[in-house]
C-alpha cells in the first residue's frame, strides 16, 4: 500500500483512538535506515531536558541540565507538531498523517520527499531511498472548550 506516491507502507500496527491530523502535537520515536537496512547514524538527544533547582540572584529557580548528544539511528520527537515545516522531513509528515496513538508504521521514502538539507543531515547522497520506522507514542490534543469560547464573546 502507498500512503502517497513515493512513500510505500511496508508494515503497520494500527494503534487506537482518533487518527492524528494536520496541526496536532505528538510524541514519536523514529528509527532511520538506508534502503538495504543499515542504520543511518545521526546526532540526537535521547531524552527530554532534566529540570533542577538553581540559584539566580539569590533566589531558587528552575533550571535545566544540558542534554547530552549521542550518535544513534533512533530519534525521539518529544514535542512534534504535524505541519509542513522546514525541520520536518516531508516524507515523515505524510507517513504520520492518519496514524493512531501507540501505532507503528514502517515506510520506504523515495528521494522526492527528501530535501537537500535532509540529505545532508542524514549523510546520504541525494537521490537515496530511506526506510523509517515510526512509533507514534502519543497524540496531544488541544480541545477548544465551550467555556473558553463563551469567555471571549
Amino acid at each position: 500500500m502507498k500512503i502517497r506516491s513515493g512513500i510505500k507502507l511496508l508494515q503497520e500496527i494500527e494503534g487506537y483512538g482518533d487518527p492524528i491530523k494536520k496541526g496536532d502535537r505528538f510524541e514519536a520515536v523514529y528509527k532511520f535506515y538506508r534502503n538495504k537496512g543499515d542504520p543511518i547514524i545521526l546526532n540526537t538527544y535521547p531524552c527530554k531536558p532534566i529540570p533542577q533547582i538553581v540559584e539566580v540572584d539569590g533566589k531558587n529557580a528552575i533550571g535545566w541540565l544540558p542534554m547530552e548528544m549521542v550518535k544513534s539511528h533512533v530519534v525521539y520527537e518529544h514535542n512534534g507538531w504535524l505541519v509542513r515545516q522546514s525541520d520536518m522531513l516531508v516524507g515523515l509528515y505524510y507517513s504520520i498523517i492518519g496514524m493512531r496513538k501507540t501505532g507503528y508504521r514502517k515506510v520506504k521514502i523515495a528521494p522526492p520527499f527528501m530535501s537537500d538539507s535532509a540529505a545532508d543531515w542524514f549523510n546520504i547522497t541525494k537521490g537515496s531511498i530511506i526506510v523509517v520506522e515510526i512509533f507514534l507514542i502519543n497524540i496531544i490534543y488541544f480541545p477548544i472548550s465551550s467555556q473558553s469560547s463563551e469567555n471571549s464573546a
